[in-house]
């Protein structure tokens, strides 16, 4: 039995997923149509002070089936990370304001050059996701995050949405 077509069938992401700042100042939720048709997320940044939770913003965002990962900072910002089915392309990384506007966006290619490496060296060397080789981490201070690519090291600043190496 050919089971060629079944190995390439990606699962599917959850419809709901939730994201909490820190400190839990603030959580992104993530909903998606049941079945993922059609495949395009609602994203709802709430600010969750003790004893009052509020909506501040919502909005449609562009990953098809939502992104893989995201990170919220307890200033309300937020990084997202690729797509929900993990594949190379042009939303490898997205940083929201706090009001919900996009700050920056770069794609696969743009990681892979701001680490100095092609585009498939950076994803064999993945181990998180589809070019990550580490986990996201939020600076201590909470205005940036370190991502590692290829074994590079690369810092998102929440506020501006600049990409840099980092210092190890």
């Amino acid at each position: 039995m050919d089971t060629s077509s079944q190995q390439d069938v990606k699962a599917l992401p959850p419809d709901f997923r939730s994201f909490s700042s820190p400190a839990g100042a603030y959580v992104l939720e993530l909903r998606g149509p049941r079945g993922w048709r059609p495949p395009q997320a609602q994203a709802e940044l709430f600010s969750a002070r003790p004893g009052a939770r509020r909506s501040v913003w919502t909005k449609p965002l562009p990953h098809r089936y939502g992104p893989a990962q995201a990170v919220v900072s307890d200033e309300g910002l937020v990084l997202l990370l690729d797509e929900g089915l993990r594949t190379p392309g042009p939303l490898a990384v997205a940083v929201l304001a706090r009001d919900g506007s996009e700050t920056a966006r770069y794609s696969t290619s743009g990681i892979a050059k701001a680490a100095g490496v092609t585009l498939p060296a950076l994803i064999k060397s993945a181990r998180v996701g589809i070019w990550m080789s580490a986990p996201p981490a939020m600076t201590p201070d909470g205005a940036a995050v370190v991502l590692e690519a290829a074994g590079v090291q690369l810092k998102v600043e929440l506020h501006s949405g600049r990409l840099s190496r980092s210092r190890k």
